[in-house]
């Protein structure tokens, strides 16, 4: 029996996990393809314990196991950058040191857009950028605990949704609906 949907299903259509239990295919696959759109559920797990490709092989065609291998990259990155322009995640190959301004540049592959690795914002040199100094603060600015991207919230609005995916308080910049403001 799927431990998930508590389908009775033959064994050879239920593969037994790591952990002891068994999905049925719909379920495991279910679980790959809302791992691409979530990072809290990459990679996709039973117990904890991540659920190994090889049961998957044979479900998933070759255009989804891309997609997932480049979004199990994606997701395993720490400090992300999205392209403030489309939202596509820019890969830490595509970043360099800007020679005339010393600071760390992201190129999007898709549509080209330059940005700025230490505020996530468009390319601006030579203005200031966001994160040299406070002064942001002052003009309503505040930083994502997630990707520490630089954004200004809708005026009237209390939570910020971040490219990245996160929803953070714009008084305390913790995670929504995890404070008391």
């Amino acid at each position: 029996d799927c431990t998930t949907c508590l389908s009775e299903v033959p064994a050879s259509k239920c593969p037994k996990l790591e952990c002891g239990h068994r999905k049925c295919h719909a379920c495991l696959q279910k679980n790959f393809e809302q791992s691409l759109n979530d990072s809290q559920q990459m990679p996709p797990m039973c117990c904890d314990i991540p659920i190994q490709l090889h049961l998957v092989d044979g479900l998933l065609d070759s255009s989804f196991k891309r997609k997932w291998n480049r979004k199990f990259v994606e997701y395993a990155t720490q400090n992300r950058i999205y392209c403030p322009r489309c939202g596509e995640w820019i890969k830490p190959t595509s970043t360099h040191r800007d020679r005339i301004s010393g600071r760390t540049m992201g190129q999007c592959e898709r549509c080209d857009e330059r940005v700025c690795v230490s505020c996530r914002n468009k390319w601006h040199y030579p203005r200031r950028c966001l994160k040299d100094g406070e002064a942001h603060k002052d003009e309503g600015w505040s930083h994502c605990y997630k990707c520490n991207s630089v954004s200004k919230p809708q005026e009237g609005r209390l939570r910020i949704h971040c490219r990245c995916g996160a929803k953070y308080c714009v008084i305390c910049g913790g995670k929504w609906k995890s404070c008391d403001c």
